[in-house]
């Protein structure tokens, strides 16, 4: 026999019931008991449907009581089949509400609804005004629907005469007439674009960003003591008291903190006119004068293993070899410099050597708009085409004084010299060699 199951039925609400009694053409009497009273008389009927199933249609009496309902059968097998009889069904849908509901406005996060009556990119018009100005600050406005539908801002400012509200970003799509907005109470923090924290005040002062988009602070008091206005601006004064748990002695010289060393090298230094300390085995350390006016002197004796020549105040370095040379001085005592290759080339040495010692022409440029890489000059000599070509451009003066490139074209006829190029072009006046 199939399993007949309790169910939940509607109080006062007509209902089929399926029931089976494991046989087929049976005329069964039925009874009822609400809620554990005496069975008595359904009020509706019984049919047989086939496959030893039948349908119990209850009527409004037969569920008018809460509690269980159970079955009685004459004939068949009886299924001892009870059900339920409740105030609605979970899923139900409700016909009428028969008390009254009473809701206080503080029963809805909803503070007021609307249609707007127009929009901007960060505005929107309200459909009525709300009583005061910044009334509804903090609070989150929602388009419901219309124009701009499921968007969500908070308001940052509200002008009642205008019942214009701003919001704290520009809306996606601009409200216009036909969105309808619902204002819900929050006390929401005011976001920029990108949904950061918009922080427009500490402490009541506006607050301020530096060029990375910082935070400014300013200090104005340091363990409620005012902060001194510093001597360069940005950099904090610091009086510092202690050091190591030490109070500082008052400085001789005003900012400049006064230093006791008591060892160099594990070597006590006293008060006592010159301490020497040996730094390795031939440099002493010599200290001079006493107190406030003690300085360190220097002495270094020798450079790789050779006494150091005595000068006043300077260090005499004398350099005997270069490379493995013999150093030689020229008249002025400057090093002479004998260059035997250029990057590993002796023809470029050779070349250079000649165009030092060997100017073809010295001009100055005529032309009114030399550029990094062409000039004139019309006092050039004579010569034909290319005549130059190849040889060195050195300028003499200008701001290109110094550089030197090599010519790739000459037209003896425009009496324009055509360079590889300098990083600036010169200018007209401008004086240079060709060597």
């Amino acid at each position: 026999m199939a399993a007949n199951t309790g169910e939940l039925l509607k109080q006062s609400t007509a209902r089929a019931r399926m029931v089976n009694l494991g046989a087929t053409g049976l005329t069964p009497t039925v009874t009822i008991s609400k809620n554990g009273a005496a069975f008595g008389a359904l009020g509706g009927s019984i049919a047989e449907v086939s496959s030893n199933w039948y349908a119990i249609s209850l009527n409004t009496t037969d569920t008018n009581t809460l509690g269980d309902l159970a079955y009685h059968f004459s004939s068949g097998t009886d299924p001892q089949l009870c059900d339920q009889v409740v105030v609605d069904v979970p899923g139900g849908a409700v016909a009428s509400v028969t008390a009254a509901v009473s809701l206080s406005a503080g029963d809805s996060p909803v503070i007021v609804t609307g249609t707007a009556s127009a929009g901007g990119a960060s505005t929107i018009t309200l459909a009525a005004a709300l009583g005061a100005d910044n009334l509804c600050n903090g609070c989150i406005i929602k388009i419901t629907s219309g124009t701009g539908a499921k968007q969500a801002r908070v308001i940052i400012g509200y002008v009642n005469s205008t019942q214009v509200a701003t919001v704290d970003r520009a809306w996606t799509t601009n409200p216009d007439n036909t969105s309808v907005y619902a204002i819900i109470y929050a006390d929401a923090t005011k976001l920029d674009s990108s949904l950061r924290v918009d922080v427009g005040s500490i402490l009541g002062q506006a607050a301020q960003l530096d060029s990375n988009n910082l935070l400014k602070v300013d200090v104005e008091d340091w363990a409620a003591t005012a902060v001194t206005t510093p001597n360069v601006a940005g950099v904090p004064v610091v009086d510092a008291s202690y050091l190591l748990g030490t109070i500082f002695v008052t400085p001789a010289v005003a900012g400049i903190i006064d230093v006791n060393v008591k060892k160099i090298n594990n070597v006590a230094a006293t008060s006592v006119t010159t301490v020497n300390a040996n730094v390795g085995t031939t440099q002493p350390v010599n200290f001079t004068g006493t107190a406030g006016s003690a300085l360190v002197k220097g002495d270094t004796v020798d450079i790789a293993g050779s006494a150091v020549a005595a000068g006043s105040a300077q260090l005499g370095v004398n350099v005997v070899n270069w490379a493995g040379q013999t150093a030689l001085l020229d008249s002025n005592n400057l090093p002479k410099v004998d260059v035997h290759a250029v990057g590993a080339s002796l023809i470029a040495a050779s070349s250079l050597a000649n165009s030092a010692g060997n100017a073809l022409y010295s001009g100055s440029i005529t032309g009114a708009s030399p550029t990094t890489t062409t000039f004139v000059d019309s006092a050039l000599p004579g010569g034909d085409a290319n005549f130059y070509t190849g040889r060195v451009v050195i300028m003499t003066s200008g701001t290109q004084k110094g550089q030197a490139s090599n010519i790739t074209l000459y037209n003896h006829s425009t009496k324009t010299i055509t360079v590889a190029g300098f990083t600036t072009a010169p200018v007209q006046n401008d004086t240079y060699i060709i060597s």
